[in-house]
C-alpha cells in the first residue's frame, strides 16, 4: 500500500515520513525474516574480506532485476550501513546528475 503523501500538508510531512519509514521497516523485517527462513546468512560476519563487495554485488543484480526490489535493497543498505560502510564518490551519468532531492531555492 502507497501512502497517499497528497492527503499530508507541509506541516505533516514528518508524520507522513515517520508512516513510510514505519511501513518500510516492517516490510524490510518480513522480507529478512522470509531469507533467513530460506537459509540466508553470513550479513554479520565481518571476518568475511568480501562481505562488504558481496552486499554491493547484491544491491547492484537487485536494481538490474527491477521490479519490486527495493525491499531487498533497503535491506542490503541497512547491512552495509550496520557495517560502518563508507561509500567512494562514483562519477554520475549525464542523466542522473543533479536529480537528489532537495530543499526548497527561496
Amino acid at each position: 500500500m502507497k501512502i497517499d503523501l497528497d492527503r499530508y500538508s507541509v506541516i505533516d510531512e514528518q508524520a507522513a515520513f515517520n508512516a513510510l519509514v514505519d511501513r518500510f521497516g516492517e516490510a524490510m523485517k518480513g522480507k529478512f525474516k522470509l531469507k533467513l527462513d530460506q537459509g540466508y546468512s553470513g550479513w554479520m560476519d565481518e571476518s568475511n574480506p568480501d562481505l562488504i563487495s558481496t552486499l554491493l554485488d547484491s544491491i547492484e543484480i537487485h536494481l538490474a532485476k527491477g521490479g519490486d526490489q527495493m525491499i531487498d535493497v533497503g535491506n542490503l543498505a541497512a547491512m552495509l550501513w550496520n557495517l560502518n560502510y563508507t561509500p567512494v564518490a562514483v562519477e554520475l551519468s549525464p542523466t542522473r546528475e543533479g536529480k537528489e532531492i532537495r530543499p526548497p531555492e527561496d
